[in-house]
């Protein structure tokens, strides 16, 4: 990672975290329902392309919900385990 890709995701990662502790029980059930939502389309366009993203892709995917390091890395190997025909999951 280039330092001005890990200095973007350090401040993201501060920005996200301060913005979950200030969330109520319901905008967390929100988050977590859209987050789940995106999950399913991703999955959808990698089925679209036999199964293969690149980290971008994944990452411009998501933009707008601000996923620090450590729910980035979380979403990374939640693909790759998604069993899909009877393989393995999303190869990146």
């Amino acid at each position: 990672m280039g330092k001005k890709t890990q200095e973007k995701a350090d401040e993201t990662k501060k920005t996200t975290n301060q913005n979950e502790a200030e969330m109520t029980p319901e905008e967390r059930a929100a988050a977590e329902a859209k987050f789940l939502e995106r999950v399913r389309g991703l999955i959808g366009v990698a089925r679209k392309k036999k199964n293969i993203l690149e980290y971008q892709e994944i990452s411009d995917y998501f933009a707008d919900l601000q996923l620090n390091e450590d729910q980035f890395d979380k979403l990374l190997e939640l693909l790759e385990q998604l069993p899909s025909a009877g393989k393995g999951g999303v190869s990146l």
